[in-house]
């Protein structure tokens, strides 16, 4: 984790969450996901990534509950290190969606640990 300026850097199994202080006149959270087109060619996959990560985030309902007492614009990215994890998942036929759904699952409860703990 690193804090610089209202800034957070968490690093997760498979994502990376980058976050950053919202505007004091917005009330709740902004979530962009970047998936590199040069990792995955096919589009199918990078929208269910976004797909299964925007529903992991509403069920949770994050947008609108403060996370450290704070509202964040988090930018959400793949982790280089692992980045065979999710490729592996995204080459089988056809697409293990519970798997992926899983990990993203994981990779949201381990930032919201760290992010209460700091």
């Amino acid at each position: 984790m690193q804090n610089r300026h209202n800034k957070k850097l968490f690093f997760a199994n498979i994502l990376v969450f980058h976050m950053i202080k919202q505007y004091s006149n917005n009330a709740y959270n902004k979530f962009s996901i970047n998936i590199p087109i040069k990792a995955w060619k096919k589009a199918v996959f990078r929208n269910a990534l976004k797909r299964i990560f925007m529903d992991e985030v509403f069920k949770r309902k994050l947008v609108n509950k403060k996370i450290s007492n704070w509202y964040w614009k988090i930018f959400i990215s793949i982790n280089k290190k692992n980045i065979s994890k999710v490729k592996t998942i995204s080459e089988k036929k056809p697409l293990d969606k519970e798997n992926l759904r899983k990990l993203i699952s994981n990779d949201i409860e381990f930032f919201l640990r760290r992010i209460r703990a700091s």
